[in-house]
């Protein structure tokens, strides 16, 4: 039996200090008082980026004022400045070269991974894997949107 990220829900999200591909610094402070909505993904990853307009659509629905919208690509930052580029994806993006992925988070599950956190930063939901067809956005919004509605219903937005 393998354990996988739902072990993490009740954690808190580890401390962090990184830049932004923006070059803007970004830590776990900026997550503190808003849910946020952590992406881990990779270039080469068929399903991360099949679901990519799934969590645009989340910023659509749900807007920037009450959620952080994070994503950590395992990626160099030349390399995710080029792939936006081409895929508009409406998140703060931090690059692998800031090695959070391994050292901090210690990522051992499939990817995309995503993580919600609540206000006070602690996961309160994880997913690891995903389709890399058509219906990936569709199945991942069916997954997240109502959890952003119970945070929402629960004054946590």
């Amino acid at each position: 039996m393998s354990i996988g990220p739902d072990c993490l829900i009740g954690a808190r999200v580890p401390d962090f200090k990184v830049e932004l591909i923006d070059g803007s610094k970004y830590s776990n402070e900026n997550l503190k008082g808003k849910v946020s909505v952590i992406n881990f993904w990779f270039i080469d990853c068929p399903p991360c980026v099949a679901e990519i307009n799934g969590l645009n659509s989340l910023v659509e629905l749900f807007g920037k004022d009450k959620i952080n919208y994070v994503a950590f690509g395992r990626d160099p930052k030349s390399d995710i400045e080029s792939f936006l580029k081409n895929h508009v994806w409406n998140y703060n993006h931090i690059s692998g070269e800031n090695n959070i992925i391994d050292t901090i988070f210690k990522l051992y599950w499939g990817y995309p991974a995503t993580f919600i956190l609540n206000k006070q930063t602690e996961i309160i939901y994880t997913a690891s894997g995903g389709k890399s067809d058509s219906t990936a956005s569709e199945e991942l919004l069916n997954k997240l949107i109502p959890i952003l509605k119970n945070a929402e219903e629960n004054d946590d937005l």
